[in-house]
């Protein structure tokens, strides 16, 4: 199977009002991490950094930087053609260890499935016995799901601008949920290995489950502490 990685570095490479600055983190250690575990399964790597105007006026009609959240899905139509079975969507900000496993395959879209609590939570009033949508931070999906995915945020996007038609922008999770529903999607369960969320990292215990994970995302503030945090221990050094 052939598989595609899409990353977005857009603007500060976050949407949190107070940044660290993330230029020398992403493009010297994570987004090079990627492309070395691409090398490695001989892998396409995409990398975006220059921003869409579709997105800049999102951003600006909704005074936020949300828009960028939908950066590396559009991104998508600029590979259709490519010979992929797979695009797969990681976050700027994770860090792929150089033991990593190799991507799995589906049949539609692969992710980390929101539990009804989680739905309940971030989900925005949607019903949890019905609303499925996967975590943010990295997806597999199908090139053909994929392009119809992108496709559609684009359609949502531009209505949102010209139409004032509502949209959840954040979490970004609940408009692919939407899709998921408009088109009667099951979206099939991606381990955490592939996702292995660093939050709090304060008397953070290391654990044998983080020994064995490939795939860290650095979520939320203080990348470059988590970043130190894993590389204090992941050598058993």
């Amino acid at each position: 199977m052939k598989y595609l990685i899409i990353q977005s570095f857009v603007g500060s490479g976050t949407w949190w009002s107070d940044p660290e600055n993330l230029d020398g983190l992403y493009n010297n250690i994570l987004i090079p991490s990627v492309a070395k575990y691409c090398e490695k399964y001989n892998y396409n790597h995409a990398v975006y950094r220059d921003q869409y105007d579709l997105l800049d006026l999102v951003n600006l009609k909704s005074n936020s930087s949300f828009g960028n959240l939908y950066h590396q899905y559009l991104s998508a139509l600029r590979h259709q053609d490519d010979d992929v079975d797979y695009m797969v969507f990681p976050d700027a900000d994770f860090y792929i260890t150089r033991n990593a496993r190799a991507l799995v395959q589906t049949s539609c879209i692969k992710g980390t499935i929101w539990t009804e609590d989680e739905v309940r939570q971030w989900g925005r009033g949607r019903d949890p016995k019905t609303f499925r949508t996967v975590y943010g931070g990295i997806q597999i999906i199908r090139k053909e799901a994929a392009i119809n995915l992108a496709l559609y945020i684009k359609a949502r996007l531009i209505d949102y601008l010209v139409k004032d038609s509502p949209i959840t922008l954040m979490p970004n999770m609940c408009t692919i949920g939407e899709w998921m529903a408009k088109y009667n999607i099951t979206p099939e369960n991606l381990s955490l290995y592939y996702n292995r969320i660093l939050e709090d990292i304060e008397d953070r215990p290391w654990t044998e489950e983080d020994a064995s994970a490939g795939f860290w995302h650095f979520v939320g503030k203080n990348k470059s502490e988590k970043l130190a945090y894993v590389l204090e221990h992941i050598d058993r050094l």
